[in-house]
């Protein structure tokens, strides 16, 4: 380029950067910077901003995101945009530019390019608004970005100066894509793949940081991809194959469908079979059973009635024998005899009893003279006892009175005592009850009273004293208690204190750093709302102002997303009725609906319901000789002259002229007519159009000429027609309505038009899917965004503390004044006491101590002790002796009473004497006889009885006998009903089974058994034989109540799917009830069948049409992946190898001053660790060794093979992708490589990335990348700019490597952008370069900028760009100095 007086000219005819500039950014008002031959240094010492130049300007500029990572060169996601505008609180509100100007030399004529950046930041607000220009205008001589008074023009005027001149974007990626479009044209994917290399190449001292993967996929995006035009080509051809396999697909599918399902549905037929096979089985079992149990109830039975008849008679004979005897007794009874029996038994009776009565007086003596003798036994025991117990109650009277004297109640213990006369009481009798025991014991009671009432006062006023002196020890503990707690509550509130601050310090930067890290929850102006949030921490006043802004952000932000997702709903919800609608359309069609022609809006849609008749093209169809020009020609003329849709009467004539209809009815015939072209096709099965007569349409079609001619009708194979004065013309490409053929080809036709329709519905609905999956995670992300917001939960707690302990200090310091008045309290409390104690002791005759007092007390509750136990034992003693005097006055009683029953006794005797005599006297005259008249009366009776005991018995043996018997001929009778019921239910078992044998299902539970071949009814043996063989068959099935219940449920689960799946390729299925049974039934081409069958029909259609589509891939596959495909790739991988070779023979010129060489590699994956697709060798090897023409059958087969696999094993692995992102993704040679750099060493090349030094690992990351920017740009537009940048460029590298490094880049045709601390770039291989040295001070907001320039060969100072104004303000400006000794702008 040429410098003029006030801007650079291009020289080159691609774009080169020329100049650049900033506009109230960072510390420049002002700032314009050139640069030489595109290429630009900017150098100084840290902190002068120079990486600030570099990454507000490239690739800021052709990306336009502000994200720190893509504009900072180190990628720090501390530094933000707005400070380059605010500088850190210097400015509250400031806008600036950004701009850098393109050029290139179009045909001698000069054309620019500039793109520039406006930004707009407000202090706590976050990222600036930013919007984009792209202009042909030259800054600061055609576009002013500053006006007259010195401020940056804003977004709508900079609006107005670009005019029709430039556009501005506020999106930065419609900017982007401009940018693409207007300098680079390399397409989104590869421009994004471009930034992000340029990005990589500017990082800071890359040697650092050397990544190898990050290397060969920077290199391989470089590289060209397949030609969309042959993916295209390629796509349309496998598309034509789409249909096939989507039909292949579907069967396949149907197919395994249908196999799953079988599989249950063959376990549930052979539970269903294992069950009939069971029933017959039981059934039979059963009939046998009953069977065998009838034979042994008839043996039983008539044993049982034969035991009836023999019991029955000897109950006969028992009655008479019964009565006979009893004849007998009452003849003995009724004798004389029997009354000589009588007196003696009488006198018999009189002697017992008197020798009872003897016997009882004499017992009666003798446990009369037992009672004597022990109660006089007692007497003396009681005596002994009162004698020792009066000498106990003597010792107890002594023991008791030691502890009266220590009490002080001796004297009154005494006389309590004397009216007892103590031990016996005196001489008069007394007992235990006695009332002077009573009045005794009261009398010592009250004196315990009395003496306890005294201690217990006593105690009462030392306890007293005890109390205010505890009381006064307490309050002094609770004084100091509360002066400790008011110390540590004064510490606690000045800690509370401190933790508030850290509190609201804490909730202040974890809301700043939501707000900085929110995607979707943000806020206009962050820093006004954290600065009003920090003054709501001090005092809690009001409500939270950042929950309140927040939660207007975020119910705006969320109304936002929702309505965005609502109306991307909408629209998937009209493109989902679309694809319904067309699905109906197509199910329509593949049921046979014809296509009939449009409807015209002068007939009623009614017209012809119910009409006879039929339209002309359902009764027609071509002539074979037509040619398919004339088939459409001819259809055409006669759809557009209403001809073709004209309905054709039966008889000829028009019924109703207010039809609203065309007729055709016959007319005057010509010469040629549309009988030469048309024949007569009336469908017989259509009950309408077969009323139509054949001579009747002749007529019609005889009186429409065929071709041009004087007739008043005729139409021709062009689409001409003519209806008397109206004529006309139309065309089409193919007939659609005459004819079955042209009918079924459009049908097809409107088949391919659908799925076409309905692949890109689906495209557009998945797309709307993913825009909706997109909003909702938008959603998400807000929702976690504000549960995620800083809660000042905390915050309140710290105010919560701190005002809880300021108030508990207070009431802790009121507490410290309170206990010291109520210590003062207790120590004249304690005076008082003590002076009251004494006074009471004196008074009370008791000891002042409480140990005196415990003294006193013990004796007192010794003496109580000893008068509790006195007074029980003395009425003890005194009931003793009452007991002892009454025992005494017993035995005397006890002794009179035995006189008299001696007296009793004698007298008893002498009566016993008496009747005995008596008796013995008749027993000696009457006993012979009555003894022989007793014996066979006692004989008699005897066998009586036992002729009555064996009368029951028989008599029960004889019930049993005809119960047993009626029970035998009751179950004889039921078991017979029962056989016969077994016999039917074994017959319906049996006609089961062979119902379930002929619907097929036992064929498939068991197909390996064969049922047998009989008509119905089966007999029984061959049917109970099958029923064993399908039980051994089927044993381990499990065929219980709940097993069966399970198949019925999964049967229904698993017939779903099945449904689905045949419904979706137009097949039905359906289940039918047959009693307990489903039998399952599939509508498969017009056929019904069983799943079974279906699945052998499906096996043998699959096979027919996968071998048929296999044929056809073939074709494909030598047609365009041998051709087009392979010769493609075949090209690519060798520009790729050449491009590989030109790069290294410009890094074989370029070796480092340690004789460092580096080449780049660039060679298949490896398949063996699977991360190259399998056969990439051997087909990459027959790829680069002939061309496409001379490869032999096994070349093609080897690269065919591989070429398919790739394309299956992608769409395998990707459902949801289009065909050409299947091809693109599979063919893309560019993944079948990786690049790797290597250096020479040892004789021989090695990898690169060793130990080596901190400037040869700079080479080996740099250098590949300059070669993979230059083969980038190789694929952009020929005039497209060819930038780099660098920052901290060559740290580590000696001065050689830097000029070869810099050599090498003027080789690429490399434009460069580099920052360095201190390198001037100074040399020979560098054709020019630019250089601004930046200088900066501390405390100074400037910088100031020196410019210098390299030819080539000198290095020279150069002067600023001149402040040029705009043509309407140089007469204004015409009169400064020109003389101006500023230097630079700050």
């Amino acid at each position: 380029m040429t410098d003029i007086h006030d801007a650079p000219l291009p020289l080159r005819p691609r774009w080169q950067p020329l100049r650049l500039g900033l506009v109230d950014l960072f510390y420049y008002d002002d700032e314009e910077i050139w640069l030489r031959d595109g290429n630009l240094l900017l150098r100084g010492n840290n902190g002068t901003g120079k990486s600030k130049v570099l990454a507000m300007t490239l690739p800021f500029l052709l990306d336009g995101q502000l994200i720190p990572s893509r504009v900072e060169p180190d990628g720090d996601p501390g530094k933000r945009m707005e400070w380059n505008l605010l500088l850190g609180g210097q400015y509250q509100e400031r806008l600036g530019y950004v701009w850098m100007e393109f050029g290139r030399e179009d045909n001698g004529t000069p054309e620019f390019c500039t793109l520039g950046c406006g930004m707009r930041a407000v202090a706590g607000r976050g990222a600036p608004e930013r919007w984009f220009f792209i202009t042909p205008q030259r800054v600061r001589r055609d576009l002013r970005l500053v006006d007259g008074n010195g401020r940056a023009l804003s977004r709508d005027r900079l609006l107005e100066a670009l005019g029709d001149r430039g556009e501005l974007h506020t999106s930065s990626a419609q900017y982007r894509a401009r940018v693409d479009e207007r300098l680079f044209r390399l397409g989104h994917h590869r421009f994004e793949a471009l930034l992000n290399l340029l990005i990589q190449l500017r990082q800071p001292q890359l040697s650092k940081r050397p990544d190898e993967r990050a290397l060969s996929s920077a290199l391989t995006e470089a590289l060209p991809p397949l030609d969309q035009a042959v993916l295209n080509d390629v796509a349309d051809a496998f598309r034509n194959l789409e249909e096939e396999r989507s039909t292949l697909d579907g069967l396949n599918e149907a197919r395994a469908a249908v196999g799953e399902f079988l599989r249950h549905y063959r376990g549930y037929c052979a539970v269903a079979a294992r069950r009939r096979a069971q029933d017959v089985h039981q059934a039979q079992s059963a009939w046998e059973r009953v069977g065998a149990e009838l034979r042994e109830t008839a043996q039983a039975l008539s044993a049982a009635e034969a035991a009836r008849d023999f019991e029955e008679r000897r109950q006969g004979f028992l009655d008479r024998k019964l009565g006979q005897s009893r004849i007998e007794l009452q003849t003995l009874r009724d004798s004389p005899e029997m009354r000589d029996a009588n007196r003696l038994k009488e006198a018999e009776a009189r002697a017992a009893e008197r020798r009872g009565i003897c016997q009882t007086l004499k017992d009666r003596l003798a446990h009369l003279v037992a009672d004597i003798n022990r109660q006089e036994a007692r007497l003396a025991e009681d005596r002994q006892r009162c004698a020792q117990e009066s000498a106990a109650r003597m010792r107890a009277l002594s023991a008791w009175l030691e502890p009266a004297r220590t009490a002080g109640i001796a004297n009154a213990h005494e006389a309590a005592l004397a009216p007892l006369e103590l031990p016996d009481g005196g001489p008069a009798p007394r007992s235990g009850a006695d009332p002077a025991i009573d009045r005794a014991a009261e009398a010592t009671q009250a004196q315990v009273q009395r003496r306890t009432h005294a201690i217990a006062q006593a105690r009462r006023l030392i306890r007293a004293l005890q109390e205010a002196e505890q009381r006064e020890g307490r309050d002094r503990e609770r004084r100091e208690e509360a002066i400790k707690a008011m110390e540590q509550l004064d510490q606690a509130r000045a800690r509370a204190a401190d933790a508030l601050d850290e509190e609201g310090a804490t909730l202040v930067s974890a809301l700043r750093h939501a707000l900085e890290t929110n995607r979707e929850l943000r806020q206009e102006d962050p820093e006004a709302l954290l600065a009003e949030l920090q003054d709501w921490c001090q005092s809690l006043s009001g409500e939270n102002p950042a929950q309140h802004a927040l939660l207007q952000s975020y119910n705006a932000a969320r109304d936002a997303l929702r309505s965005a997702k609502e109306a991307v709903e909408r629209t998937r919800a009209e493109a989902q009725a679309a694809v319904t609608a067309l699905e109906e359309e197509r199910s329509r069609i593949e049921q046979g609906e014809l296509a009939e022609p449009p409807i015209p809006y002068t007939r009623s849609p009614e017209a012809r319901q119910d009409l006879a008749g039929a339209p002309l093209w359902q009764l027609v169809d071509f002539e074979d000789g037509l040619s398919a020009t004339e088939r459409a020609g001819l259809e055409a003329a006669l759809e557009s002259s209403g001809l073709l849709d004209a309905w054709v009467i039966p008889d000829g004539t028009l019924w109703n002229d207010t039809t609203w209809d065309r007729m055709l009815r016959p007319s005057t015939a010509v010469a040629r007519n549309l009988l030469d072209v048309l024949r007569i096709a009336i469908d017989p099965k259509d009950a309408a159009a077969s009323r139509v007569e054949p001579q009747t349409l002749a007529g019609i079609l005889s009186c429409i000429g065929w071709g041009e001619q004087a007739h008043s009708a005729w139409v021709d194979a062009e689409g001409r027609w003519r209806l008397g004065p109206a004529s006309g013309a139309w065309g089409k490409s193919e007939p659609a309505y005459i004819g079955h053929a042209a009918r079924e080809a459009a049908r097809r036709r409107r088949l391919g038009e659908i799925a076409e329709a309905l692949e890109e519905l689906q495209a557009q609905i998945q797309a709307l899917d993913e825009d909706i999956e997109r909003l909702d995670d938008r959603l998400r992300v807000l929702e976690r965004e504000w549960q995620a917001l800083p809660s000042d939960r905390a915050l309140r707690a710290a105010h919560q503390r701190h005002d809880d302990l300021r108030e508990r200090l207070a009431r802790s310091r009121d507490a410290v004044e309170h206990f010291t008045r109520v210590l003062e309290q207790s120590k004249a409390a304690s005076e008082r006491c003590r002076d009251a104690r004494d006074k009471g002791a004196l008074d009370l005759d008791l000891p002042a101590d409480a140990a005196g007092l415990d003294t006193v007390d013990a004796a007192l509750i010794q003496y109580e002790k000893l008068a509790a136990g006195f007074w029980p034992s003395l009425r003890h003693h005194w009931e003793r002796l009452q007991r002892a005097r009454e025992l005494a006055e017993q035995v005397a009683e006890l002794a009179e009473r035995r006189a008299e029953q001696r007296d009793a006794l004698d007298r008893a005797k002498a009566g016993q004497r008496e009747a005995e005599e008596i008796w013995h006297t008749l027993k000696e005259t009457l006993g012979a006889g009555v003894e022989q008249l007793q014996r066979r009366i006692r004989e008699t009776e005897a066998h009586i009885e036992d002729l009555e005991t064996q009368h029951v018995e028989n008599r029960n043996k004889h019930a049993a006998a005809i119960a047993e018997a009626s029970r035998f001929s009751e179950r004889h009778a039921s078991l017979t009903i029962s056989l016969q019921q077994k016999e039917q239910e074994r017959r319906a078992a049996i006609d089961v089974l062979a119902d379930f044998t002929q619907i097929g299902l036992l064929r498939i539970a068991t197909p390996a058994l064969d049922a047998p071949e009989r008509d119905t009814p089966w007999p029984v043996d061959p049917a109970v034989r099958l029923a064993r063989q399908m039980e051994q068959s089927l044993s381990n099935v499990e065929h219980d109540d709940i097993a069966w219940r399970r198949h019925q449920q999964g049967l229904y689960d698993r017939f779903q799917p099945l449904q689905q799946t045949l419904s979706r390729y137009n097949h039905s299925a359906h289940i039918e009830q047959d009693g307990e049974l489903l039998l399952v039934r599939v509508i498969f081409q017009s056929r019904p069948c069983g799943p079974d069958e279906l699945a052998e029909s499906l096996d043998a259609e699959v096979a027919e049409r996968k071998a048929l589509l296999d044929a056809k891939e073939r074709e494909l596959l030598e047609a365009h992946l041998m051709s087009d495909v392979a010769t493609h790739l075949q090209q690519l991988i060798g520009d790729g190898e050449r491009m590989v070779e030109r790069i290294n023979q410009e890094l074989e010129h370029r070796p480092t001053s340690t004789g460092m060489k580096l080449r780049l590699a660039w060679v298949p994956l490896d398949e063996a660790s699977g991360a190259a697709p399998a056969g990439l060798a051997e087909a990459r090897k027959r790829l680069l060794r002939q061309t496409v023409a001379a490869w032999s059958g096994e070349d093609r087969s080897a690269v065919g093979d591989f070429l398919q696999r790739r394309i299956d094993e992608v769409r395998q692995s990707d459902d949801g992708g289009t065909l050409i992102q299947h091809l693109a993704h599979a063919l893309d040679y560019r993944r079948w490589h990786r690049f790797t750099v290597e250096r020479w060493q040892g004789g021989r090349w090695r990898p690169a990335y060793g130990p080596a030094s901190g400037g040869e690992r700079a080479l080996v990351v740099t250098l590949p990348l300059f070669a993979a920017a230059s083969s980038h740009y190789g694929g952009a537009a020929p005039e497209a700019p060819r930038l780099v940048m660098l920052d901290e460029a060559f740290a580590g590298i000696d001065d050689d490597s830097r000029a070869k490094c810099l050599g090498l880049m003027a080789q690429f045709d490399l434009d460069f952008m580099l920052t360095s601390e201190r390198e001037w770039g100074c040399y020979a291989e560098v054709p020019g370069l630019a250089i601004a040295q930046l200088v900066r001070h501390e405390g100074i907001d400037a910088v100031y900028l020196s410019r210098w320039t390299w030819d080539g060969s000198q290095r020279r100072p150069d002067e600023p760009p001149p402040m040029t104004a705009p043509v309407a303000e140089e007469a204004a400006l015409a009169g400064q100095d020109d003389d101006d000794p500023q230097q630079s702008l700050f």
